[in-house]
């Protein structure tokens, strides 16, 4: 899904119109960025948490040059932790684990529907493989 695709959704959704939805959530996206430049957590209740994380100065190896070692240096990841509703909702349509201990939440018949369908579509894509049985 692009930002294209949201302003559209929520224009159809909200029958405002498509100009008032972008500048809405430029806006929004805008303000996410400066939190996170500023050092701050970004928390949306119930959907995630976007967090910096400083990664370390470590050495790699260029496979080019497995010999010699490359100075990877400390750099800034953006790490997004996903929050409980939204686990529990991909969690009832098969997408990720749930957590332990937790039950899953009744999702509304529409979007288990659409989510169902999506997760069908996922798993036909995929062709995993036989898991093959090591000589003893």
């Amino acid at each position: 899904m692009t930002k294209r695709d949201i302003i559209i959704e929520v224009a159809e959704k909200t029958k405002q119109p498509q100009k008032e939805v972008r500048k809405i959530v430029e806006v929004t996206m805008s303000a996410i960025a400066d939190s996170l430049i500023r050092g701050q957590d970004v928390e949306l209740r119930n959907f995630g948490v976007f967090q910096i994380q400083i990664r370390s100065t470590r050495i790699g190896r260029n496979p080019n040059e497995p010999e010699k070692p490359l100075i990877i240096p400390e750099h800034a990841v953006i790490k997004f932790k996903i929050g409980k509703a939204l686990r529990h909702r991909l969690a009832n349509a098969g997408l990720v684990k749930p957590n332990r201990g937790t039950k899953p939440m009744p999702m509304p018949a529409a979007t288990l529907v659409k989510a169902q369908k999506a997760n069908t579509a996922a798993a036909k894509a995929i062709v995993k493989p036989e898991k093959t049985k090591k000589p003893s």
